[in-house]
């Protein structure tokens, strides 16, 4: 019986002299690249909130660069995060959801959202367009597409996943 690999997943925030850049890679690859003006703050958010839940930790902080590994269990749904809030002009609103995702109020989303990222990376195989500046593994612009798709996946999800817990409170 072979055992399975084990993924290791980082979010790295950098500062460039542009600002700002957020990486998260997987095994050593670039997965997503997300730069701009709120790309520290989304880092911010993010690596707070998921140390609070216990699904990320530090591992090496300098000057120019810091570097939390991510538990392997969360990784797509992290990286799903990233694309949800890619193009967000408000990415504070997606963290309730991210925090219900890992504490395991929303049961087969994670699954799902791995295998959003699964088909990004695998359009992103044929993608006839390379990136000019960052090479990553999900091309930026399959990454925008998928990032309106997630919206509307993980939207309609958890409104059902609430409206169905709404209606055992009410029969019980």
């Amino acid at each position: 019986m072979s055992e399975e690999r084990k993924l290791t997943y980082q979010l790295i925030l950098r500062k460039r002299s542009r600002g700002y850049e957020v990486v998260y890679r997987r095994d050593g690859e670039a997965l997503l690249h997300m730069g701009g003006k709120s790309a520290e703050k989304i880092f911010r958010v993010l690596t707070e909130e998921l140390e609070k839940l216990g699904a990320a930790k530090q591992a090496s902080k300098t000057d120019v660069e810091e570097v939390y590994e991510v538990d392997e269990k969360f990784g797509p749904t992290v990286a799903a995060y990233l694309l949800l809030v890619r193009r967000s002009r408000n990415p504070d609103k997606w963290i309730p959801t991210l925090r219900g995702i890992i504490e395991g109020k929303y049961p087969g989303l994670p699954q799902a959202l791995s295998k959003m990222i699964d088909a990004a990376i695998e359009a992103s195989k044929y993608t006839p367009l390379k990136p000019k500046r960052v090479n990553t593994v999900i091309a930026p612009k399959v990454a925008d597409a998928f990032s309106a798709g997630l919206k509307r996946l993980v939207e309609k999800m958890t409104k059902m996943y609430e409206r169905a817990q709404a209606a055992q409170a009410t029969q019980g």
